[in-house]
């Protein structure tokens, strides 16, 4: 008990000790200031020296139609698909509905569309996935290397060639992932104030890969949302049109009969002949109704298509000049004084400490 008593610190004693080093920052107040100012030139130097990386921001501001011409139905209304609007967010079952509708436009899917699709660069067919690779930084950023590992060599010399993505390499299927996490962290999609339009904004390095990144995702959104909404029909659509061609060699078939019966009857008077003719013309008139039914059925499928289709106005597209910021890479001002005064105080209390130590044992 007594061995515990003597180890145990005492209000007091833990009172004295912080007296004690409070007195002692005040002690060495001057060096303290002095290591402040020190951190605070640093940071000002970086400023001045330090390259400063220029970051460049292209945005699409749109309104989404749904069936029926307005913009509520199947997906709500675009302000719900936000979150906005009286009726909060959306949380049945609709792919585009509540928040799904943003998780969808960063998915793997959507930006694999963009990214596979071919812009116009100085004249020449360039696939944007590569562009991405060589304009984005990624070849030194992600890829470049660092003390604790080394640069990502194959993915640095290799390119995409135009081809599905699942006929992707386990090579390009690694830099498809590291280009569009890239990608997912410099694409955001908001709501536009007091609005039921939506905003979606890309930040990059680069000017015109900034606008080619943000367009391209925009019709693949497009694209994907058409693919979702009018599948079953196009899908209904594929079996009709198979049956019309199917009608279309039967009424050809049987055009040919009826005209060769034709004209064996006019030179040869054959009373069987007059029977096969009645009954090849009447099935003739039975497939060509049933081929103009359905051609009149392909017909309004295809208006129903048309009608499904949204239609994504485009209230203000991307041009440029584009808005520009830039981010410093060095420390500010606050933070490299703060780091320096810490230092010195760690610098002061070891110093102290050791004194102490070395005044007991002597």
């Amino acid at each position: 008990m007594n061995y515990i008593d003597e180890n145990k610190v005492t209000t007091k004693q833990f009172f004295l000790n912080v007296f004690k080093f409070f007195s002692l920052l005040a002690k060495h107040w001057k060096i303290l200031m002095i290591s402040m100012l020190l951190g605070a030139c640093v940071s000002l130097i970086q400023d001045l020296f330090v390259e400063k990386v220029l970051n460049f921001r292209a945005s699409v501001i749109f309104k989404l139609e749904v069936e029926g011409g307005g913009s509520m139905g199947g997906l709500g209304g675009l302000a719900n698909v936000m979150g906005m609007g009286g009726g909060g967010n959306i949380t049945g079952g609709d792919l585009f509905s509540g928040q799904n509708f943003p998780a969808i436009v960063k998915s793997q899917k959507v930006l694999e569309k963009a990214l596979m699709s071919t812009i116009k660069l100085d004249g020449k067919d360039v696939l944007l996935v590569n562009y991405v690779i060589d304009s984005s930084g990624i070849t030194t950023d992600e890829w470049g290397g660092s003390l604790f590992r080394k640069p990502f060599e194959d993915a640095i010399n290799h390119r995409f060639t135009k081809k599905a993505p699942e006929d992707f390499t386990e090579l390009e299927n690694l830099m498809m992932k590291d280009v569009t996490s890239k990608l997912q962290a410099a694409t955001t999609i908001y709501p536009l104030e007091e609005s039921t339009m939506v905003v979606i904004s890309g930040l990059l390095t680069n000017e015109k890969l900034a606008k080619a990144w943000v367009d391209n995702l925009m019709k693949a959104v497009q694209e994907f949302y058409v693919e979702v909404k009018t599948q079953k029909t196009r899908k209904l659509l594929q079996v009709q049109e198979r049956r019309r061609d199917s009608l279309a060699v039967i009424l050809g078939s049987t055009d040919r009969r009826l005209s060769q019966l034709t004209f064996e009857q006019q030179n040869i008077v054959d009373p069987m002949g007059t029977m096969k003719q009645a009954q090849v013309n009447r099935k003739n008139q039975f497939v060509n109704q049933q081929y103009l039914m359905q051609l009149q059925t392909i017909e309004e499928l295809n208006k129903l298509i048309f009608e499904q289709t949204p239609l994504f106005l485009i209230v203000e597209e991307t041009r440029l000049p584009l808005e520009k910021g830039s981010v410093s890479t060095g420390l500010n001002l606050k933070l490299s004084s703060l780091a320096a005064l810490l230092i010195m105080v760690i610098i002061v209390v070891v110093r102290w400490m050791y004194q102490e130590i070395m005044n007991t044992e002597s």
